[in-house]
């Protein structure tokens, strides 16, 4: 509901469909860092040590056979957040 309408009357799976998942990858390797960059669909990188954070709107497929190219100690790949999809919805258009 936004301004007393009801802006979606969808599954969750519906909605979050559209919307980056975020990425965390542990590696000592330092060309992912540089090259993930690249890729289409990824934004919002974000580096600490050996841990790189992002998100990523794409084909989850393009982005696997990209690290796995690399040597990759964990990997986590996680839906949107309650925090994004609320500011899908609410933001100001």
């Amino acid at each position: 509901m936004r301004e007393g309408k009801l802006i979606a009357d969808k599954p969750i799976d519906q909605i979050t469909a559209g919307l980056p998942k975020h990425i965390k990858v542990v590696s000592k390797d330092n060309d992912i860092q540089t090259k993930i960059t690249k890729l289409k669909g990824v934004s919002h990188v974000k580096s600490k040590n050996t841990t790189l954070t992002c998100q990523y709107l794409g084909d989850i497929n393009q982005l696997v056979q990209f690290l796995s190219k690399h040597s990759v100690d964990d990997l986590s790949i996680a839906p949107p957040d309650l925090d994004t999809i609320f500011t899908m919805f609410y933001e100001d258009k």
